[in-house]
């Protein structure tokens, strides 16, 4: 699905060639377009008074809604973007520099004059505000090379999170590349409520990511862990359809249901 929707061509590193995102992205896309359409057409019967409404939700047009920028670019007279990696189509510097330690990153983005002065004062370096290659977005993008080698040198030998506080501290938008082991750990997402546990009969007690939403008047998270194969068949046939027991045990009897 990424690659019908365009995103692949722009998924990659500066050699130009296309990646596989990984990401079955068409999925998830096609069911929130859905709940999203669900909820338009409810909305729409309660303020209307109209009856029902039929739904048609593709994948493939759902995917395109995430890659906008590239086909977008090139209806209004540009060229589609390369695969760039980490790298903005005007922003400089934009990306994901090494540091100390065996796998260890931090993305740094300056996005507009006031964050590139900032930079340049964090790294000491007020020189480099005042590099003439270096002034104005064009400009650093077209040197962008030269500057993430030096900055990449910066960073190499700091650590990610005091790299990250000293340019936080300073206004320049940082944060590291965290693995998913750090994000269960986050400190501030568990303060938020974001992750549960629900002990399970078959996978035990586990911990969940949870709705990154909260309502006010109703209860938040998770309500349950997740079902068992079969486990709600007789609710769903008898109070939903509104099956007998006896109709119940012959599809059940003929192997129609688990």
């Amino acid at each position: 699905m990424p690659p019908l929707a365009g995103i692949t061509a722009q998924t990659g590193y500066g050699d130009g060639l296309p990646r596989d995102v990984g990401t079955a992205y068409g999925d998830p896309n096609g069911g929130v377009y859905a709940a999203i359409a669900i909820a338009a057409a409810l909305w729409s019967r309660e303020r209307h008074g109209r009856g029902g409404q039929v739904i048609d939700v593709s994948m493939w047009e759902a995917m395109l809604c995430t890659g906008f920028e590239g086909w977008m670019n090139h209806v209004l007279g540009g060229e589609p973007h390369p695969p760039m990696g980490s790298r903005d189509p005007a922003w400089a510097p934009h990306g994901l520099y090494r540091c100390r330690g065996a796998d260890e990153w931090v993305a740094i983005a300056v996005l507009d004059e006031e964050q590139w002065r900032a930079l340049c004062g964090a790294m000491e370096e007020p020189a480099m505000a005042e590099d003439p290659r270096w002034r104005g977005a064009a400009g650093r993008k077209a040197d962008e090379d030269a500057l993430d080698e030096r900055i990449g040198a910066w960073c190499a030998g700091r650590e990610r999170w005091e790299l990250t506080r000293t340019l936080q501290a300073a206004g320049v938008p940082a944060f590291p590349s965290i693995s998913n082991e750090e994000l269960i750990a986050d400190p501030h997402l568990n303060a938020r409520g974001l992750f549960t546990h629900w002990p399970h009969p078959e996978a035990g007690a586990r911990k969940l990511v949870g709705a990154p939403w909260h309502f006010a008047n109703r209860p938040n998270g998770l309500g349950s862990a997740a079902p068992l194969l079969g486990q709600h068949t007789d609710e769903v046939l008898s109070q939903v359809l509104g099956l007998t027991k006896a109709e119940i045990a012959a599809y059940r009897a003929a192997g129609a249901v688990e």
